[in-house]
């Protein structure tokens, strides 16, 4: 999982990249405190959903906020 991250921050970098040569306003990449998404592939395999935590493979648990409103029944799918 964490070789999937950081191919998406390297392929985010050469988007700016190629962004900045074209001669379009690019500004630098910054800390973020937060994310909101993370595309994950194979559920019960790369992570894992528990009450009100989400373990990922690799990188531990996650407080995830709004799991609660998932309906007991629901199905996890990917796209």
């Amino acid at each position: 999982m964490k070789q999937y991250l950081i191919k998406r921050l390297q392929s985010n970098n050469k988007s700016l990249k190629t962004l900045h040569a074209k001669g379009k306003k690019t500004g630098k990449i910054k800390y973020r405190k937060a994310l909101h998404s993370i595309p994950l592939m194979q559920y019960g395999i790369t992570y894992k959903i528990k009450d009100k935590t989400a373990h990922i493979q690799g990188l531990g648990d996650f407080k995830a906020i709004g799991i609660d409103q998932m309906p007991c029944n629901a199905e996890v799918a990917t796209l």
